[in-house]
């Protein structure tokens, strides 16, 4: 099961906010950056939920925006069936961590990058 969520979690979207990235010449950018905060995540996220195996069948859905200097804000999460231990949870650990900075050239058209991601079982 740890496996399953941490490709999950790499999987997540991230949005250039107040534009369509897909459509933008620095998208490949966004996506090299987005590469380095995935691994950063669930290397701070998957232990603290391995602690808890109980809530590997909850559905968590979870965004934040990185700001410039690379620190999440903006932090939000839900889990159905709804667990507040568990919104609690990844929040904090959101919280303490420090991405990359974003890169000069993206932050010139970006001052922020919004990461989305959902978690746990599949849906049948």
């Amino acid at each position: 099961m740890r496996t399953r969520l941490v490709s999950l979690i790499l999987f997540g979207c991230a949005y250039v906010v107040g534009v369509h990235a897909e459509s933008d010449a620095l998208q490949s950018k966004v996506d090299a950056y987005l590469d380095k905060v995935g691994p950063i995540l669930a290397q701070a996220l998957m232990p603290e939920l391995a602690k808890h195996p109980e809530l590997g069948n909850v559905k968590k859905t979870f965004s934040f925006r990185i700001n410039a200097a690379g620190h999440p804000s903006k932090i939000k999460a839900t889990s159905v069936p709804s667990t507040t231990f568990l919104d609690q949870l990844v929040v904090r650990v959101i919280r303490r961590l420090k991405f990359p900075p974003i890169p000069n050239e993206l932050l010139q058209k970006y001052p922020e990058i919004e990461f989305r991601t959902e978690m746990g079982p599949p849906d049948h």
